[in-house]
């Protein structure tokens, strides 16, 4: 049955399809009729709240037209195009697919991917259409600028762009040629071309690949910077896979320089062109493309690889970085600065600020193979690996890639030659050591050593690997010290061993490292295990605690477990126990609380605070007592242990002195001690502090911080306060000379009578001052104070004032400071930059910078300091500026000339002149002007031995002193002794270059020898020293023979000695250890010799460190660690002796190797190459020769083999096999024969070839030949070792292999066992139930782990799969971060919740229960599909299952998390696993349910329709926000509970109706409603404009209560906007201020609605009451004690008992069955009752709807055929509203309803509400004329008639007034067939029944007048003659017939030519068609109105609404 408001949704359907077929004007107050209309193009003017007809294409996509006006659109007022799409209302688009006759012309043309045409309307196109108009546009500029962009990509021959992608660039380019008006003309004029157009080279420089309309010609000759075209499938489109481009496809330039398909090198010349020729990377062909660049595969004539890269910046091929002349070490600065953006680093050239070295653009193959990263070469591009598990040897790796592939079984090797990466097959000879640029698998292989994988090469492992350390081998394992480790013989790994505190027992751990050992804490009867490592079996031991000496357990004891470390009883070291086991200390920088788990010795290691030794808790305490029995015990009897700071700080008894020795870190008696032992680092007591007497040493005794200090000198403290200090301290006291020095200065010790250790004020008595106070012990300031008249100065190092005798002065003086010379010497110091001056009344020495008092030169000049006068400054020259100034700088200042060091000078008369030099002749003495000391450190002649006398300021000759080293020395003068050198230039900066400017300088070498300060450190240095005996310095050795090194005066280091060459070749230079002298001797052994030279000859493994040759206990990882020639060639690597460089070198494979033999005699055979290397050519390493010897041995017992070759030629019983120790031996118990390795077997028969069985050793007998194997290319059926076998590896196809009956052949994966000995292909195809595979380092184990994560086991069969992160099946807490795993080609791997399904392999417990594919659940052991769906009734009941089975749930709102179906909530994602039912209700997501699944669902406005089942739809089952956000065609939408439909049933929707979209929700009556943020919701009152209140609902524009709002709501716009002049009172949502604006109306104060003022005129409202007024009309009104005013009662007002038949201010008041009462005016209104039928409202009694609601009855409720008549009909099942549709038969097609008054029409009964209805259904003019003219519709009589006045056009009106056009003379009052005209206010003439509005109608009184219910016609002939006079422009009174007539001027011809037969009153002018008074005449003159009438033509015509507006008002001045 039809529900209520289904047949209002379709009754308004068929009524805006009837109301669209009428004319604009005729649209009166009706915006959205205006905007539905499809009779004419026709715009709503909201000023005039009218409907007008337009013409105009310029508007642009406005709201306000109807579709006919907004498809015409071309252009908006700012000639932008018009994108316009027609759906509810006018609206811009972007983009359109589809050609809909809903476009406008540059929409349609803008269509992307159809074949528009634009025929009025967008239509699609023919293929034939289509090649027509391709055809047409072709030769037809002009009709290509109106085609659609699919024709505009099919022209050829020009280069094209569509309008519509091209118009932002084409105003960029107006912008940029505003100034040029040619190019300004030609873009504009391209701006007004709506199609295609030609692009020029400004254009094709802006456009984008994906620009619109682009033709194959336009695309190709794109040059916008960054785009990369090809033209394919008709269009332009943009490049960005470049491997597989072509250079012959269509593309630009850009695209074609940017291929790297390296079979397509490319370059650019007219178009992309493919190369064919021969290039390197300097060729100049240019622009190429990286593909170019990638294919050059050139070595050059020196048979150096090129590497290329494409240039970019110049589009060619370049070295770039990479160039050979940028690789060399001194090329750094040109790398480094080059344009190339290179940075040097690891010594070559490479590219700075990549990501990787690898991927370069156009990186051809040879640099790829050169990167040091993980790269691979495939086609033609250089990558980086990211995966190094998933690649085999052969995947054309580079090096690095190579040696670092972890695939199981892939044993790799690098050929550096071929640069190829290859599968490696180890030989027999093949060592750890000598496996080079191989993977990890290749060092795992090596059984006879210690092996692990460090940068691609093999090392014999050390104590330093960690377990997990690549390619680490058994042995390498368990000799790990970096962690705890245990080797796995089932894996054949090492891994990590768990040892767990008081769980793992000390012997419980086996075939382990000693580092497991370390770990164990277990007790044992109560008691700690004392554990350490045996080395032996590779276990741990238990041992007892140590008690008494010997001790043998120590911290370095291997495996010291804490217990053990915590019990070293051994008192000489300190041990501390560590998370790296028990370590030795030495030094300690923690806090002593912090030092835990130490044993004693440990405490005394602190420094900075007080620390002893807690014995009970193992650590340091800080807790010790001042007083003690002695320096070392506390308690007599025991010994205790303190740190420096606590010996400092006790205070034994008897005052006993105590200092820190920190050699025997131990606190001892200081008293023999205390003139060696320092202030501080010695930490002396207090009583040791104030009694040091070692030289320099200033000590004070800190009492707050308990410690001994060094004081600092000078001090600002004054002498007499300093206490507690020693006596040196006094008298080493001084200020700073700077400063104010004064006789308080003075200071000395303490006397016998004095303070002890308190420092008082030299007083100075005449007399003591003679000899410089000798026998006295004044301070410096008192000795150089008080000493004038002798030559005294104070000593630093030994606090003493002394005499300066005049042989010492040259020396002295050139070395002290200014401070320490007293008067007599201040001036004659000499020392660089000591400036001296003397002050007489401080009497102080001191060294002022007097240069920067000086302001002019001529005082810069006076001062009596060298200073320099240099922009206009005066500066005081020091050392380090001296080399920047020249004579002239030093302005005649005579100390500054001499000081200059810029150029040679001489000061003579008063100046300072350059000198004059002869450098190759001048000798020393050559100057006798004073000259400075430059001058003389030039002289250069051969045997002139200069020095620079800076008293005289003479050049003077004289040999210096050893290690002399002063200014003033020249070169010959300097470098004796090889103490000093000679510095003859410096380097400076100047610009972006180094410069060498001339030093000439004479400096100390700052050597290592110089800071040796005894014999012992000096003897220690490594360089060439010697130890002076006589003034005890160490010097650098001069260079003399070994047995010069012989006086006694010396000593002579063993690095000395051994530095130089003995003077025969048979002995070295030595060290005499007693003597210390060097001398020769004859080496015999390693010790024998401490020279380099002679070590290398000696016949063992000796190597030279520390100056001496030991023996070699390391075996040499590389060729070059070995040192002596012995070494290097009977060890295992592949090495050669380097005679000349007496080296040893890694073997090249250009060295022949010969061997000694009968034919060869030694003398021939120079190679000198290792044993293993003789082996290759069938010969062995003699060792007393050290050379290669042909093996001519016929052997018959394995032991008499000389060679491999010897060993292999023994027949197989012999069972030989050739020994790593270079011995043929004989294996007779074959049961030991699995033990050995192939490289023992390689030179065996069959028997022991195929026996090895230890992991890795794969063997293989093929031809008579024993062979290591190549898994890759091994098939199950070869005739290979047990362990071959296992490692079978070739996938072509895959070997599924098992060993079985002593022979290796095929498996059958359904039958085997995971213990079965078979390869990993097996293991991992296994199916077998049960069986739980896992793939262990060389072999297939059944896997007990449960609940691993993945990655943890690589290779495992599906079954394994199912058992990551669950315990027995399930889920347990233990396990962090599951995640889904299923089974892939490489084993277990992450699940993929979108495509997994029930059944995929492997798919463990979160993979089954997270998949999103398939309904699933867990059954415990194996994920299954879900069927159990009976019987559950909620959400909760659907527990472990996947989402997809919550997906399925009927009924229920449902979705999915942490394995279990749970109740959804209405805002989740609709990618959330939603059920059908959960998906619909989502609030917050636009979703649908497809598929069986919930999606996003893609809502595009104006195109997405509501509940349609079109493509572009919300149908049905889509969500609560689908149906919020649609926006089509005007047209409400909400959601059923289920999808989207467009009925509205407004009797029972409120706000917060589901999915009600904005046009629905301003639909709402019952709430105030506003559509915000995407949704409906009740609208919360704001402060808000009339004009800012958007999709609101109409009352929500009436409430508005601001008195300057004049507000109503507009239907077009779904908003409130402002009143107009022209509005209606009863405009929805018309507030009261808009209502009282317009003259006509006013609002209604007490029932809150506008109305005309008219009818409420005299009508009293409560709102206007006053209190008293108000209760005294108590019936009507109410006072509100709220608000303190009047207004009317209402329904609500009334109690329940005075409810019942009461009319309540036009409210029927009613009982609710809540008991309260209430009004409604309408059924409709009418809420909350128990039976509606009860109900008499207007006239009619009310109909139930639904909950408690009723409504107006209406047809349906008619429930018999009886009862459904008038205009209702009955269906046959129910009563429907009759409609003309509903009519079948011609004879019944008669009447007016509700869709119009019927006619038939072809065969359809047809409802029209308008007379211009017909013209849509005739063709024939006549019969339209002959059947308007008898036609009535609506009640309304038709006539044909001009479409208006003068037209030459006709219609079919009602409206007879029409014609008369929009003059006020012509149209108001006329009358015509009992109507009357008059003029809207849009300037139509129209009849007064035309108006319909009431309080419209008021407007026009007069002439019409309101009465039942419409507007009527007043005609003057219903006027009596009192009235008649009142409308004289009209109206006459005619008092021959008593009867008011209506003047000529108003009647039409008929009436007219009717008047003048009767009254001769009028007559009809032809000639103007129009009525006159009065008689005909000849001649009429009327001026006016042909103007007016030429007006109205005007008006008719005009398109422009200001001109319309001005004319109609001087139309009504004119009247």
């Amino acid at each position: 049955m039809i529900t209520q408001q289904q047949t209002f949704c379709l009754l308004f359907l068929i009524m805006t399809c009837i109301s669209a077929q009428k004319p604009c004007g005729l649209f009166i107050y009706d915006e959205v009729g205006c905007v539905s209309s499809t009779f004419e193009k026709c715009s709503w003017n909201d000023f005039l709240s009218a409907c007008q007809a337009t013409e105009s294409n310029n508007i642009g996509c406005s709201a306000t037209l109807n579709r006919l006006a907004c498809i015409n659109q071309l252009q908006y007022p700012n000639q932008d195009w018009a994108y316009c799409r027609f759906s509810g209302y006018c609206r811009e688009i972007t983009s359109s697919t589809s050609c809909s006759s809903s476009l406008s012309k540059p929409a349609c043309l803008a269509v992307v991917g159809k074949p528009c045409q634009w025929q009025g309307f967008c239509l699609d196109m023919t293929g034939q259409q289509f090649q027509e108009q391709l055809a047409k546009a072709q030769s037809d500029p002009s009709f290509m600028n109106q085609v659609n962009i699919s024709i505009c990509q099919s022209i050829t021959g020009i280069s094209v762009v569509h309008q519509s992608s091209a118009f932002p660039y084409i105003i960029q380019l107006i912008d940029k040629y505003g100034s040029d008006n040619a190019m300004l003309n030609k873009y504009k004029a391209m701006l007004a071309i709506p199609g295609c157009l030609e692009v020029d080279v400004n254009l094709l420089n802006l456009l984008p690949c994906t620009a619109a309309g682009l033709n194959s010609a336009a695309c190709k000759n794109i040059t916008t910077p960054g785009m990369k075209c090809k033209f394919q499938n008709g269009q332009c489109v943009n490049v960005t896979d470049f491997s597989n481009l072509l250079c012959q496809d269509n593309i630009n330039k850009e695209a074609c320089l940017s291929i790297t398909n390296i079979k397509q090198p490319c370059f650019w010349s007219n178009g992309c062109q493919l190369y064919t020729g021969m290039a390197d990377c300097n060729i100049k062909i240019q622009p190429v493309s990286p593909s170019f660049c990638a294919a050059i595969n050139y070595v050059d004539k020196s048979g150096n690889d090129q590497e290329c890269f494409y240039y970019q910046k110049k589009q060619k091929c370049s070295e770039l970085c990479r160039s050979k002349s940028l690789q060399v070490i001194t090329s750094q600065k040109s790398c480094n600065s080059s344009s190339y953006n290179c940075v040097y680093q690891n010594n070559q050239c490479l590219f700075k600020g990549v990501k990787s070295q690898c991927g370069l653009l156009g990186q051809n193959q040879f640099s790829c193979m050169n990167v040091n990263e993980n790269c691979q070469f495939v086609n033609g591009i250089c990558r980086q690996i990211t995966d190094l598990s998933t690649v085999k040897c052969g995947d054309n790796l580079n090096k690095q890639a190579c040696q670092n592939i972890i695939a199981v079984g892939q044993v790799c090797k690098y050929d550096k030659n071929n640069k190829k990466c290859g599968v490696l097959k180890l030989d027999f000879f093949e060592t750890c050591e000598n496996l080079q640029s191989v993977n990890e698998n290749a060092c795992r292989r090596i059984t006879d050593s210690a092996c692990y994988w460090v940068d691609g090469n093999c090392k014999i492992a050390v104590a330093k690997v960690s377990c997990t350390t690549r390619g680490l081998n058994r042995i390498g394992c368990l000799q790990s010290n970096m962690g705890p480790c245990q080797w796995s013989k089932e894996a054949g790994i090492c891994q990590n061993v768990n040892v767990v505190e008081n769980q793992t027992s000390c012997e419980s751990l086996k075939l382990v490292n000693e580092f497991a050992c370390r770990m164990v804490s277990f007790k044992s009867n109560g008691q700690e295990e004392h554990c350490k490592y045996n080395p032996t079996n590779y276990s741990c031991q238990l041992f007892q605690k140590e008690l008494v000496p010997p001790f043998t357990i120590n911290c370095i004891t291997q495996g010291l477990n804490k217990r053990g470390c915590l019990d070293v009883i051994d008192p000489t070291i300190a041990c501390k126990w560590t998370s790296l086991g028990c370590t030795q200390l030495t030094s300690v920088t923690s806090a002593c609380s912090g030092l835990v788990n130490v044993t004693a010795k440990a405490c005394a290691l602190i420094t900075g605070e007080v620390c002893g030794y807690d014995e009970t808790q193992t650590k340091c305490t800080t807790s010790i007592t001042k007083t003690a029995k002695s320096c070392t015990q506390f308690v007599v009897g025991k010994d205790s242990v303190l740190n420096g700071n606590a010996c400092a700080f006790i205070e034994p008894d008897g005052d006993l002195s105590c200092y820190f020795d920190t050699t025997n870190l131990q606190c001892s008696p200081a008293a023999t001690q205390l003139n060696k032992i320092y202030c501080g680092k010695s930490f002396p007591n207090k009583f040791a502090c104030l009694s040091i007497t070692t030289q320099g040493q200033r000590c004070q005794w800190n009492t707050l911080k308990r410690l001994c200090e060094e004081i600092k000198m000078p001090t600002y403290e004054s002498c007499e306060y300093l206490t507690d200090v020693n006596d040196i301290t006094c008298l080493g006291y001084e200020n700073d000379v700077e400063y104010y020095i004064s006789e308080y200065s003075f200071c000395t010790k303490p006397g016998p009578t004095d303070t002890k250790n308190k420092c008082i004020q030299f007083v100075h008595t005449s007399g003591d001052e003679a000899n410089c106070f000798s026998g006295k012990f004044p301070n410096l300031h008192a000795c150089v104070a008080k000493t004038e008249g002798q030559n005294c100065y104070f000593n630093t190092t030994l606090f003493q004032c002394l005499k300066l005798e005049d042989a010492d002065k040259p020396t002295i003086l050139d070395q002290i400071m200014c401070k320490q010379a007293n008067k007599d010497l201040c001036l004659l110091v000499t020392t660089n930059d000591q400036n001296c001056q003397w002050d007489d009344t401080e009497k102080k020495c001191y060294n002022p910078d007097k240069c920067s008092e000086a302001f002019d030169a001529a005082a810069c000049k006076a001062v009596s300091q060298p200073c320099v006068f240099v922009d206009n400054k005066c500066i005081l020259i020091k050392s380090s500026n001296a080399k920047d100034y020249k004579c002239a700088d030093a302005n005649d200042n005579e100390k500054a000339c001499y000081k200059v060091a810029g150029e040679s000078c001489s000061f003579v008369g008063g100046s300072c002149t350059p000198l004059t030099q002869d450098l190759d002749n001048d000798i020393c003495t050559t100057y006798t002007d004073n000259v400075n000391a430059v001058s003389c450190a030039k002289i250069q002649k051969e045997g002139e031995k200069c020095k620079y006398n800076k008293i005289t300021h003479l050049c003077i000759s004289a040999s210096t002193q050893y290690a002399e080293c002063n200014i003033g020395q020249n070169e010959q003068n300097c470098l004796q002794e090889n103490s000093c050198e000679f510095n003859q230039f410096y380097s400076v900066i100047q610009g972006d270059t180094y410069v060498e400017k001339p030093l000439y300088q004479c400096k100390k070498i700052d050597s290592p020898c110089q800071y040796a300060t005894s014999n012992d450190n000096c003897m220690q240095v490594q360089s060439q020293c010697i130890w002076d005996k006589v003034n005890s310095l160490c010097l650098i050795a001069p260079d003399l023979e070994c047995l010069e090194y012989n006086n006694p005066n010396y000593e002579y280091s063993s690095y000395t000695c051994g530095s130089v060459w003995a003077s025969i070749d048979t002995k070295i230079c030595a060290q005499n250890e007693t003597s210390k002298l060097c001398e020769e001797i004859v080496a015999v052994s390693c010790k024998s010799t401490t020279d380099s030279l002679d070590c290398k000859n000696v016949k063992a493994d000796c190597k030279f460190e520390k100056s001496k040759c030991v023996q070699n206990l390391v075996k040499a990882k590389v060729c070059s660690d070995n040192y002596t020639q012995y070494a290097c060639l009977t060890g295992s690597l592949f090495c050669q002796w380097d005679l000349d460089s007496l080296l040893c070198k890694d073997y090249l494979d250009e060295t022949e190797i010969k061997c000694v033999s009968d034919s060869k005699p030694e003398s021939e055979v120079q190679a000198i190459v290792s044993a293993e290397l003789c082996y290759w050519e069938g010969c062995y390493l003699k060792k007393d020769t050290l050379k290669c010897t042909s093996d001519t041995s016929t052997p018959t017992e394995c032991s008499e083999a000389l060679s491999p070759f010897g060993c292999k030629s023994l027949p197989d019983e012999k069972y030989c096999y050739w020994d790593i120790d270079s011995i043929c031996k004989s294996q007779t118990d074959l049961s030991l024969a699995k033990n050995l390795t192939y490289k023992q077997v390689a030179n065996s028969q069959r028997t022991l070839c195929l026996s090895p069985q230890n992991e890795g050793e794969l063997t293989e007998w093929w031809e008579g030949e024993c062979y290591s194997v190549d898994s890759n290319i091994s098939r199950c059926q070869d005739d290979i070792n047990i362990r071959a076998c296992e490692a079978v590896l070739n996938d072509e196809p895959i070997q599924l292999c098992i060993y079985k009956d002593n022979k290796c052949q095929y498996a059958d994966p359904q039958n085997t066992l995971c213990t079965d000995t078979i390869n990993v292909f097996t293991c991992v195809a296994i199916t077998t139930p049960g069986q739980f595979c896992v793939w262990l380092g060389q072999q297939c184990s059944t896997l007990k782990d449960d609940g691993f994560p993945l990655g943890k086991y690589s290779n495992v069969n599906s079954n394994t799969c199912t058992k990551t992160y669950t315990i027995d099946g399930q889920p347990n807490s233990k396990i962090t971060n599951p995640i889904g795993v299923k089974f892939g080609t490489d084993g277990c791997i992450q699940s993929d919740p979108l495509v997994d399904l029930c059944d995929t392999p492997g798919l463990n417990y979160y993979g089954c229960l997270q998949t999103k594919a398939g309904a699933c659940t867990w059954n415990g052991s194996k994920c299954v599909p879900f069927t159990q769906f009976d019987g559950k009734i909620k959400c909760s009941d659907y527990l472990k299952v996947s989402a997809g089975v919550c997906e399925q749930v009927p009924s229920l709102k449902c979705t999915w998390n942490n394995f279990n179906c749970i109740d959804a909530t209405n805002q989740q994602q609709c990618t959330d696993s939603l059920s059908k039912e959960a998906c619909v209700q989502q609030i917050t997501n636009s979703c649908q349910w497809l598929n069986n699944k919930c999606m996003p669902q893609n809502i595009i406005t104006g195109v997405t329709s509501c509940g349609d089942q079109g493509t572009f739809s919300t149908a049905e089952y889509s969500s609560v926000m689908s149906c919020q956000m649609i926006s089509f065609g005007g047209l409400p939408c909400r959601h059923t509970g289920k999808g989207c439909t467009t009925q509205i049933d407004l009797l029972v929707a409120k706000c917060n109706t589901p999915g009600l979209n904005d046009i629905a929700c301003t639909m709402i009556t019952l709430e105030q409603c506003i559509y915000l943020n995407g949704q409906c919701q009740i609208y919360q009152p704001t402060s808000s404009q009339c004009r800012q209140l958007i999709n609101v609902s109409p009352q929500v524009c009436a409430d508005i209560s601001d008195s300057t709002q004049l507000c109503k709501f507009s239907k077009l716009n779904n908003k409130c906007v402002s009143v107009y002049n022209y509005d209606l009172c009863s405009s929805p949502g018309i507030n009261e201020f808009g209502c009282n604006s317009l003259s006509v109306c006013k609002w209604h104060k007490d029932e809150k609605y506008c109305t005309c003022s008219s009818i409420l005129q005299g009508v009293k409202f409560c709102a206007d009451y006053d209190y008293s007024t108000c209760k005294i009309q108590s019936q009507q009104c109410l006072w509100d004690d709220t608000s303190q005013k009047c207004r009317a009662k209402l329904c609500s007002d009334l109690s329940t008992s005075n409810c019942t038949n009461v009319t309540m201010n036009n409210q029927y008041c009613y009982l609710t069955s809540k008991n309260t009462c209430r009004g409604a005016k309408t059924c409709n209104e009418v809420r909350n009752v128990t039976d509606c039928t009860k109900y008499l409202i207007n006239g009619q009694y009310c109909q139930p709807y639904v909950n408690d609601v009723c409504r107006i009855k209406q047809c349906v409720d008619n429930l018999t055929d009886a009862q459904c008549n008038g205009s209702c009909y009955w269906t046959g099942s129910y009563c429907a509203q009759r409609l003309c549709q509903t009519f079948t038969k011609k004879e019944q097609c008669m009447g007016t309803y509700e869709d119009g008054t019927c006619f038939w029409f072809n065969g359809l009964c047809i409802g029209l509400d308008s007379c211009y209805k017909l013209q849509m259904y005739y063709d024939n003019t006549d019969n339209l004329k002959k059947d308007c003219n008898t036609a009535k519709i609506m009640g309304n009589q038709c006539y044909w008639q001009r479409a208006y006045q003068y037209a030459d056009s006709y219609e079919c009106s009602h409206n007879q007034c029409k014609p008369l056009g929009s003059s006020k003379i012509n149209c108001v009052g006329t009358e015509i067939n009992d109507h009357v005209c008059i003029l809207s206010q849009d300037f139509q003439c129209l009849r007064c029944e035309d108006v319909v509005d009431r309080c419209e109608c008021s407007k026009y009184s007069g002439n019409c007048y309101y009465s039942n219910n419409k507007c009527n016609s007043i005609q003057c002939a219903q006027y009596v003659e009192d009235s008649c006079a009142l409308f004289p422009d009209k109206c006459i009174w005619h008092s021959g017939s008593k009867m008011c007539l209506i003047i000529c001027a108003k009647l039409d011809q008929k009436s007219c030519e009717a008047r003048q037969s009767a009254t001769s009153q009028c007559y009809w002018d032809s000639k103007l068609e129009r009525c006159n008074s009065g008689l005909p005449s000849k001649i009429v003159i009327d001026t006016v109105t042909p103007q007016i009438e030429a007006a109205n033509i005007t008006i008719t015509t005009s398109s422009s609404y200001s001109q319309i507006a001005m004319i109609f008002i001087g139309l009504y001045l004119l009247d």
